[in-house]
């Protein structure tokens, strides 16, 4: 698709027309551009209500797509549609495709193995402290969180992976310039320079009730592996999984007490047959994932103590024995190489890691024991 063609497909997508009866547009018109051109006006037929049609009538204008792009470019927002190489096809598996993705951060991260952690946004320490340990152990093994960026788990879920050096990604029910809550303004920032912002919505929409509901197909779609950790009945995380299993694919749930309200529909999931999880190594081995390998024993002791999360997953990676490449540290740590070469880079201006034959690097010999830390 080029890229005039992209800016058309949003516009329309921006009407809310609906995703499958915007492929039928598409395919009665021929292109994005000439279903745009031709106006709500010749959209008619297809059982579309008056009403409907007179709301894409009141909505409609005709340099939309342009000042679409504007809004993109000013937010630093990139728009993705099925056919451009980084658009994810799993999604293609939904019966109604997002027609177009706004993104923020690193579009990369969409094409690794995604794992949805989801729950309640009224979280016990119990769950929240589960989440946590899940989305921690997922992206070590090399995987990528997706949640909803909602209070509760989903905000457990997005820093525990962060704080772990991994990768996450926030699916979103507004525009993707927009943190919601605005509770969460910073784990929307690390987000987007760690990980990567997804919504289907342009730049400006605002979350409404059935616009989560979107959001909860986007979720399900992007993951290998669904994890419902703490959910209530009725619960979105519920949707979620409903979503997952009309998808086929797995979905998991975490036990919790008997009489806790907010398990109840974790619970009920087992019930009728989710994976039942009790460490995060189930969820790694259900995604297909490799466990973290065992540092050998001349890498053992703990990592400086000053060291952030990113430098913490790729300091634990090094040998002092024998240089370890830059592909085996992007390999084993699931990281994008150029978060992986910041780390590097990082870890040598402080003296604890030397380059080897420019590509390779090792620790710097008597740095990685627990007698001498950076202060």
């Amino acid at each position: 698709m080029d890229d005039q063609e992209r800016w058309y497909a949003a516009a329309c997508a921006a009407l809310e027309i609906g995703p499958a009866r915007l492929r039928r547009l598409r395919q009665r018109f021929g292109s994005w551009r000439a279903v745009w051109t031709a106006g709500p006006d010749a959209w008619g037929g297809d059982g579309v209500r008056p009403e409907t049609l007179a709301s894409w009538q009141a909505r409609y204008r005709p340099d939309a797509p342009w000042h679409l792009q504007e809004a993109c470019a000013r937010h630093r927002i990139t728009l993705l549609a099925p056919g451009d190489a980084a658009f994810p096809a799993r999604l293609e598996e939904l019966k109604a495709p997002p027609t177009v993705l706004y993104l923020r951060g690193d579009p990369g991260l969409l094409q690794g193995v995604c794992v949805a952690v989801v729950g309640t946004r009224r979280a016990t320490p119990y769950g929240g402290r589960v989440a946590a340990r899940i989305a921690a152990g997922i992206v070590q093994a090399g995987g990528v969180v997706v949640s909803g960026m909602a209070m509760g788990i989903d905000a457990r879920a997005h820093e525990a992976a962060l704080d772990a050096g991994g990768a996450t990604v926030a699916v979103l029910a507004g525009g993707a310039e927009r943190p919601v809550p605005r509770l969460n303004r910073i784990l929307y920032e690390r987000i987007v320079a760690q990980g990567l912002v997804v919504s289907e919505y342009p730049p400006g929409t605002v979350p409404e009730r059935g616009r989560f509901h979107g959001r909860n197909r986007l979720m399900a779609a992007l993951a290998a592996v669904t994890v419902v950790v703490e959910a209530p009945l009725p619960s979105g995380a519920l949707i979620t999984a409903e979503r997952a299993l009309e998808l086929g694919r797995p979905v998991m749930a975490v036990p919790g007490p008997l009489d806790a309200p907010t398990f109840q529909g974790s619970l009920a999931l087992i019930k009728d047959g989710a994976d039942c999880v009790t460490d995060p190594a189930d969820v790694i081995a259900r995604a297909g994932l490799a466990e973290p390998p065992a540092r050998p024993a001349a890498a053992a002791g703990a990592p400086p103590q000053s060291l952030t999360g990113l430098e913490s997953v790729v300091y634990a990676l090094l040998d002092a024995g024998r240089p370890v490449s830059v592909e085996a540290i992007i390999r084993r740590s699931g990281l994008p190489p150029a978060r992986a070469v910041i780390a590097l880079s990082a870890l040598e201006l402080r003296g604890l890691c030397i380059r080897q034959g420019g590509s390779a690097w090792r620790v710097q010999v008597g740095t990685k024991d627990a007698s001498r830390r950076p202060v």
